[in-house]
Parts: structure tokens; sequence; C-alpha cells
């Protein structure tokens, strides 16, 4: 993929030092020595509540470059024919994307598990609980058990 005359991690070094100057980057790191380098940054907190406590966390940005071994504009269509798929992928994933940050273990750098990780780990569960697809009045919190 080309970037100009930029290498991805001449690319990676300018985004990251233009965003470091916005005002809503509350927090930012830019990898180079990764297989894939990524820029990863958190935004303004959001207030969350549990229970009677209230708190915020940074919304959780990681930014990657197109390259030779990673595919991830491609691996959005795949995305994309899965959720179509199997409707119940979406919910599904989004509440144990929810339980794993809550774990603190949706941090694939720290061993944690990646949301493209969690989808192939369910669409997988899906094909092998349900060959012949799921119906359409399949019960959420079965799935979420299984």
């Amino acid at each position: 993929r080309s970037y100009g005359t930029y290498t991805p991690q001449q690319a990676l070094h300018l985004l990251a030092e233009h965003l470091g100057c916005q005002e809503w980057v509350q927090m930012l790191e830019a990898i180079h020595h990764t297989p894939v380098p990524v820029i990863r940054l958190g935004t303004a907190c959001i207030p969350v509540s549990f229970g009677s406590q209230v708190s915020g966390s940074l919304i959780a940005v990681d930014i990657t470059f197109e390259t030779i071994t990673h595919h991830g504009l491609r691996t959005c269509d795949v995305v994309k024919g899965f959720v179509s798929e199997y409707p119940p992928l979406k919910p599904l994933t989004l509440v144990l994307k929810q339980f794993l940050v809550e774990k603190g273990l949706n941090d694939p750098f720290v061993g944690g598990l990646s949301s493209y990780g969690l989808v192939l780990m369910i669409v997988n569960m899906f094909k092998l609980r349900y060959p012949q697809g799921l119906n359409s009045n399949v019960n959420l919190g079965t799935l979420f058990i299984e």
C-alpha cells in the first residue's frame, strides 16, 4: 500500500505527531516495534455508573495502517458479511466485549482478546452449534450461555 513517499512507520509517526496536538486526545502512544505498527489513543472520559458508583473511562482507539501483512480494510468487509449472515453476532459481541473490558482482558497487546478475534470465535461457535444456520427467534441469552 502506498502512503505517498512515506513508509508505514513514517506515516504512523507523522499521524501520531498530528494527533498529539489535538485537545480531544487524552492519551497517545505510537507503537513501532510490533508486526503491525499501531497508534493507540484515548479520548475524553465517558461517565459510567455501576450501582451507586460513577466512574469514567477513556474511549480507546487503535489506528493501524494497511500493509502487505495487515489487511484491516478487508477484515471490515468480512465482519460486515458475518453480521449480515448472523444477526445475533453484533449484540452478542458487544456484550462479550464489555465483559472483557471489565475483566481487563480486551487488550491484545498484553495477552487479551481483540474484537476481531472475539468475532471469529463467536462465528466459529455459530457454525459448529448451528450448521443449518440460526433461526430468527434464537434466544440471545441462550447464545450467551453457550
